[in-house]
């Protein structure tokens, strides 16, 4: 059990909840939304096992980057539906190619992000893209050590601490286990999403049927997402500008995290699982021969067997070298965690008073300068490039 103090180290990573085999852990949301081991102390047989698994009190090895590669999608549609350049889809299909099963984070009924088991490329589909909140592990390490026991090969992507969180669970090493942890921000929590879009849905007077956090249309924008709704009968579609918009903007900026990310102990160079991956910033000026239009990604390699894999993954992406000092320069979340925010416990505080529409009020109050830079871009898009070539030619001459 943790003391009070422990506490706001936890993770969530629900390894805890699914090595107890009396069922005496139950993970459950506290007041902010994030799930916390909840104890039946009439169930506990004091075997100690959470203990043993807990990321708290046990860190797990992390290992040294050996290799870092820029990669790319080979195929169009796949590098259109995911959020950068396609890495993880790459490293799926491979898995999927050898027969094995893939758990990745995906979306239940309520575009709320839980992970599932993917056996198929058309289940892979519900793994695409980015979620921006802490995903719900359930069973999912319970079910991993079955199919790993019983010989099948296992592709586990999550957040590095999910990822620490499955490997004390598993007490020992997998030949056929694949792991696959984000340069991750942070997370927000499931329950205060669900309140934004229950606001969203009120604003825009429909029923939200697919959410995405990022979406391409022609081109990549990091600043958009996208909406579909039900309104009328009729299904319609809107952009989501983390610039204007709340939720999107404090996740951003590191507002509405949870607690214990702060202080994470896996936003460093040496990573916890086989393979790293996320956007890769500054690619553009490190490698101007790559073609950014629709996304690159970053692969970290980070163990013997990474490498291995390497040949599998490669029939899908196309891998070009790079340096590991410039992934460092450009990535913050590898050399520390998203900064403590100093208005967190106003917003929290905002939420449980008033419900979301508040967060929503004191955002519009405090950030009206930033619509003004949706709209310049919305002009500018409107614009056809043969007109935007004269004018930055008359700019010049002035």
């Amino acid at each position: 059990m943790l003391t009070e103090n422990e506490l706001k180290y936890c993770v969530g990573c629900s390894a805890c909840a699914n090595i107890c085999t009396v069922g005496a852990i139950k993970m459950a949301p506290d007041d902010e939304g994030f799930l916390y081991p909840n104890i039946n102390m009439l169930l506990c047989i004091s075997c100690g096992k959470c203990i043993k698994v807990c990321q708290v009190k046990n860190k797990p090895a992390l290992n040294h980057t050996k290799e870092a590669y820029a990669g790319i999608h080979k195929d169009k549609d796949i590098l259109m539906k995911s959020s950068s350049g396609g890495a993880f889809t790459a490293i799926a299909q491979a898995v999927l190619e050898n027969h094995g099963s893939v758990f990745g984070v995906g979306s239940d009924l309520s575009h709320c992000a839980v992970h599932v088991c993917a056996e198929s490329l058309d289940e892979l589909k519900n793994i695409h893209g980015s979620k921006y909140m802490q995903s719900n592990i359930q069973t999912s390490y319970c079910q991993i050590k079955q199919r790993l026991e019983s010989g099948s090969t296992v592709l586990f992507s999550g957040t590095p601490c999910q990822v620490a969180g499955l490997y004390l669970f598993l007490e020992k090493p997998y030949k056929n286990l694949i792991t696959v942890d984000l340069i991750c921000h942070g997370v927000p929590s499931a329950r205060m999403f669900l309140d934004y879009k229950e606001n969203l849905e009120k604003r825009l007077g429909g029923f939200i049927t697919s959410y995405k956090f990022r979406h391409k249309e022609k081109k990549p924008n990091r600043y958009m997402g996208m909406v579909t709704y039900k309104k009328k009968g009729k299904l319609k579609k809107t952009p989501v500008y983390w610039l204007t918009d709340s939720y999107n903007y404090y996740f951003m900026h590191g507002d509405i995290l949870r607690k214990s990310c702060y202080s994470c102990q896996y936003a460093v160079e040496n990573r916890v699982a086989d393979i790293t991956i996320g956007d890769y910033w500054g690619v553009e000026k490190l490698h101007p021969d790559i073609n950014k239009d629709f996304g690159v990604s970053l692969l970290l390699i980070n163990t013997e067997k990474a490498q291995e894999w390497l040949s599998n993954i490669e029939k899908y992406i196309n891998l070009t070298p790079t340096t590991l000092s410039n992934v460092y320069k450009n990535n913050a979340q590898l050399r520390h965690p998203t900064r403590e925010s100093r208005i967190r416990d106003e917003l929290f505080t905002l939420w449980h008073n008033g419900g979301y529409v508040q967060i929503d009020k004191r955002f519009k109050k405090q950030n009206r300068s930033n619509y003004s830079v949706i709209w310049r871009y919305k002009l500018l898009k409107m614009i056809s490039p043969n007109i935007k070539s004269k004018i930055k030619k008359v700019l010049r001459k002035i």
